[in-house]
């Protein structure tokens, strides 16, 4: 079995570097810097040679600092040609290529990564696509490039925000964990320890804005905030709410998601501390997990909770049940929350929130809530189930 790792991202935001140290790890992988492609057969033809290379090979590593792939983000961003025409044909050769595992790469950089990780332009950029200002197009580019890549046999998708580190070895440290689990063909492991390597987030908590391509602010407003006694509760004891005096929001991609999430509330321990639904703590872990090992990227869902703020000792009941909990701004908004969103499979996870969706008249799938399989020992059989509900 061949092994492909293909490490991709704006200019300057330490590919060579994490190749490098990749190459200590593994002397005998074969390597290549490609360069720049500049017409639409020429990048078709790269892609095409490089992949007959690696088929040619015997149980060989390759580890690629860039990939021709490039070409269906820099073509239609810089050199006026949609390199997307191609791609049924790209993706035709890597069938046929059933002793080759790829592991794409993509690094998420903005105009503040660099400036975070004090990265210095390079002596040679001097084109529009080579400088730090265009490196949120290209990256959004690029997640773009990763979703369209679903679901082809043999690969493996990572995407890492650069922004989510303190600087580029802890990133690559975070990499290098990931790639040794893709080696042992484990894509996810259950760990006690926060991972933020995916999560699309600024660093001042905000939510990527997949048609402007650019991070805004978060969307979810409250009217009643402050005077809705669940809010007080999540200002009081919540450490999001506490920390940031708002309600928590949805998470993901608005404007393509293949899979829209519902859950109940944010969980204390959860999204009530960090503000990301189903992130955190256990329930998090079970379903990220599940999520990775179906091969579905964080850029491919969009997750919302059907109440907002997290009250003391996560007991939505005491303040809000059943048909009550239809007072709740939060709740009376989900229908329009929802509805923003192109049309895609919903799924509650778990049966109050599959409640509050009736009671809204809002079609969907139910699969039991993650915590129910960690209660009955029995973390695996959420994914089996979650496969089964979203029909992949």
């Amino acid at each position: 079995m061949n092994n492909v790792i293909c490490v991709m991202g704006p200019d300057n935001v330490g590919k060579t570097y994490l190749v490098k140290k990749l190459l200590k790890k593994y002397p005998q992988a074969m390597t290549h810097h490609f360069g720049a492609i500049k017409t639409k057969p020429e990048g078709k033809k790269a892609m095409l040679d490089v992949l007959t290379t690696i088929a040619k090979a015997k149980k060989k590593t390759f580890i690629f600092d860039r990939f021709p792939f490039g070409d269906f983000v820099y073509g239609p961003l810089f050199r006026k040609y949609n390199a997307y025409d191609y791609m049924a044909g790209i993706v035709a050769r890597m069938l046929t290529m059933v002793e080759t595992r790829f592991l794409f790469i993509f690094l998420y950089a903005d105009a503040s990564t660099y400036e975070k990780f004090e990265l210095e332009p390079k002596k040679d950029e001097k084109t529009a696509m080579q400088k730090s200002s265009a490196s949120e197009k290209i990256s959004m580019a690029m997640i773009d490039l990763a979703n369209r890549m679903y679901n082809i046999p043999g690969t493996t998708r990572l995407v890492v925000n650069c922004n989510n580190y303190d600087d580029l070895d802890e990133r690559n440290e975070y990499i290098e964990k990931r790639i040794a689990q893709w080696e042992e063909a484990n894509p996810f492991k259950l760990s006690p320890v926060l991972d933020y390597g995916q999560i699309m987030f600024s660093p001042d908590y905000a939510e990527l804005n997949f048609k402007t391509m650019e991070f805004y602010s978060p969307s979810f407003r409250c009217a009643k905030y402050g005077p809705c006694e669940v809010s007080k509760q999540h200002e009081q004891f919540s450490p999001f709410g506490m920390r940031y005096h708002r309600p928590t929001s949805f998470y993901g991609n608005v404007t393509n998601p293949k899979f829209i999430f519902v859950g109940e509330a944010p969980g204390h321990l959860g999204c009530g501390t960090y503000g990301i639904p189903f992130y955190g703590d256990k329930s998090g872990y079970i379903f990220y997990k599940a999520l990775a090992q179906l091969g579905i990227i964080h850029s491919e869902i969009y997750i919302t909770n059907t109440v907002k703020c997290c009250p003391k000792g996560n007991d939505l009941g005491t303040y809000y049940n059943a048909e009550k909990r239809l007072e709740l701004a939060c709740v009376r908004q989900l229908d329009t929350e929802l509805l923003a969103l192109p049309k895609r499979k919903i799924i509650a996870l778990g049966k109050v929130a599959s409640v509050t969706l009736k009671l809204l008249k809002i079609h969907h799938e139910l699969v039991y809530h993650p915590a129910y399989y960690f209660r009955i020992g029995k973390p695996d059989k959420f994914t089996s189930e979650l496969k089964e509900v979203l029909g992949i």
